[in-house]
């Protein structure tokens, strides 16, 4: 095999790298602090919160306050023969040709769409982002989820009804997401404590999508909003 088969090789095997790692996000809810990090590979971003950088208050060298009190020293002389006259109809002549240009700007952005033309435009931009947009939300893996969730209050009827309701709520939303996207539940605990005078809600997971996905599907966006756009000009036209 020759040295550009190699070369050629080698390139396709770390695109194809890249694209199989996963964009991942972590997210963490413990104890009332929220913290988000992004992950790719061996790169990874704190997202929130981010370290508060102390600012160095920098003192003026000597050079810049010597040209600064070298510019204050030297001001402009005023000119007298310019008529105040004048002035006002350069001022007047200049706002007259600003909105001359403004007005020929709106025109030339007004299209003679009718709102039926405009109705038909959004559902077919909509009909052709639907595939990629399943295809980005079908490729989206929640794993590591943890909820620990402690219902308590100071009425104990009140306490039941709202450990019913957010159970409720809980297990709507995980049937949902299963429905939508892959979902691995590590730990899902929720309950009701008489004795505490407050709820506490803990939580933690991993979203995770592949690059490769992301970016077919962004491709695929993008060149359907440019096909759309074209279409509704060649129609104004």
């Amino acid at each position: 095999m020759q040295t550009w088969a190699w070369i050629l090789l080698g390139v396709l095997i770390i695109f194809s790298i890249i694209f199989m790692l996963s964009l991942t996000l972590a997210i963490s809810y413990i104890d009332g602090e929220l913290t988000l990090s992004f992950r790719y590979g061996f790169l990874r971003i704190k997202l929130h919160p981010q370290k508060e950088k102390k600012k160095k208050e920098k003192k003026p060298s000597k050079i810049k306050k010597f040209f600064r009190l070298s510019k204050k020293k030297k001001s402009e002389p005023k000119d007298s023969s310019l008529n105040k006259d004048d002035v006002k109809l350069n001022d007047t002549d200049k706002k007259k040709i600003k909105k001359a240009k403004k007005r020929t700007k709106k025109e030339k952005k007004k299209l003679s769409y009718n709102p039926k033309e405009i109705y038909d435009f959004a559902v077919e931009m909509l009909e052709g982002l639907s595939r990629p947009m399943k295809r980005i939300v079908k490729g989206i893996r929640i794993s590591d989820l943890e909820l620990d969730f402690i219902i308590g209050g100071e009425d104990a009827f009140e306490t039941a009804l709202s450990y019913g309701r957010i159970s409720g709520i809980v297990g709507y939303l995980i049937g949902l997401i299963q429905s939508l996207m892959t979902l691995y539940i590590k730990d899902v605990d929720i309950t009701a404590d008489f004795d505490a005078k407050e709820s506490t809600y803990n939580a933690k997971m991993l979203i995770k999508l592949r690059l490769g996905t992301f970016l077919i599907a962004a491709i695929s966006i993008i060149f359907k909003i440019l096909v759309n756009t074209i279409k509704m000009k060649n129609k104004d036209r």
